[in-house]
């Protein structure tokens, strides 16, 4: 019988492959699939004149400025 334990076994081996192509395929159409990126706003640290970058949703939260770690909180509304 050991040509039937070849073909089993190429069988499974079979299942193996695919399961990983179809497993690897499902992660790289999610992977690629990103959220759309969210929009940010710049505005100068008044202590020390850095430009910093901030998101939306950070809108009027605290924070510090990564330069000179001045407590800050993060305008409401991007300044132009």
């Amino acid at each position: 019988m050991p040509g039937l334990m070849d073909s089993t076994t190429l069988i499974v081996l079979g299942a193996v492959a695919a399961a990983a192509l179809v497993g690897g395929g499902a992660f790289w159409w999610f992977r690629v699939r990103r959220k759309p990126e969210e929009p940010y706003h710049h505005f100068t640290c008044p202590k020390c004149r850095q430009r910093l970058r901030y998101f939306g949703r950070q809108a009027g939260h605290k924070g510090e400025c990564p330069r000179c770690r001045n407590p800050l909180t993060f305008p409401a509304a991007p300044a132009r």
